[in-house]
Order: structure tokens, then sequence, then C-alpha cells
């Protein structure tokens, strides 16, 4: 799935702009790591990579809301947002971890 650029974003640019260099960073690895799935991922480490990819489309749909503009959301919700992009890239980083 394809990301939006970070000249996109225009709310919690900071934090979007990490989670993006954290996805960034994982795509090659993950994308090396689902090819080799089928055959070769041991069991092991098949629940962590499921794990590791519905923490990935987690950090699509938050990056998602964060190309709009919605001030009385954002207002009302920030505390909840920066909870989330916290949640997301902890998880993010221990799934990888656990892969190595």
């Amino acid at each position: 799935r394809g990301l939006q650029t970070r000249g996109n974003v225009v709310q919690n640019r900071k934090k979007s702009h990490r989670l993006l260099a954290l996805l960034e960073a994982i795509e090659e690895p993950l994308r090396t790591l689902q090819k080799k799935e089928a055959n070769v991922v041991p069991m092991a480490h098949g629940e962590t990579l499921t794990r590791l990819k519905a923490v990935v489309e987690q950090a699509h749909a938050l990056l998602q809301k964060q190309f709009t503009r919605r001030y009385v959301a954002q207002l009302m919700h920030q505390a909840t947002v920066t909870k989330e992009f916290e949640a997301i890239s902890a998880a993010l980083q221990t799934h990888m971890q656990a892969l190595n």
C-alpha cells in the first residue's frame, strides 16, 4: 500500500513524519518476509509477522487521518491521537525486533 507524501500531512506533522520514517525503514524487510512467508518463515515468526502486518495497517489508517484538517476533532482527540502514535510506533519496533 502506498504512503502519501510527507508534504500532504496537515495534522501532527512531527509525529506523522516519524511514523512515516519508521514505516519506510521496515517496508523493504517486511516485503521480503511476506514473499518468503509461505515457504520459509518459521512458525514462531509467523505469528509475529501477522501481528506486524496488523500494526502496519493501523499505522496507515492513523496516518490517513492526518491528511485532512479537522480542527474540532483535532482539539478534542489530541491526547488519544498522541497515544495511538506512541502505541503504533512501539508495536512496530517490538515486532520488528522479534523477527530479528
